[in-house]
């Protein structure tokens, strides 16, 4: 009878599919923290009226949709760099 070979070809491809796994949850940790900061920054600014931020707003003809356009570009910038950050933190871990 033929021996079969030894060789364990899925080793290297799981030990990228546990690397990616562990790193996923905790970068979207990072994104969903920067991106709650950035939304925080964004209702201070319009809250506290800065520039004249919330009185320009509210001139427009859709206030609502830019007070939403403009939060969710606060979180998305920060969620983002955040995210990148994170990223290069725990790839610095592993």
């Amino acid at each position: 009878m033929r021996k079969r070979s030894k060789l364990n070809l899925a080793k290297p491809s799981t030990a990228k599919q546990t690397l990616a796994t562990r790193l996923a949850p905790r970068i979207a940790l990072h994104f969903a923290m920067g991106a709650a900061l950035g939304m925080i920054l964004g209702i201070c600014l319009i809250y506290l009226n800065v520039a004249g931020i919330r009185d320009t707003i509210l001139s427009h003809i859709d206030p609502g949709g830019t007070l939403a356009v403009l939060g969710a570009s606060f979180a998305l910038q920060f969620g983002i760099a955040a995210a990148l950050t994170g990223f290069v933190l725990e790839t610095e871990k592993a």
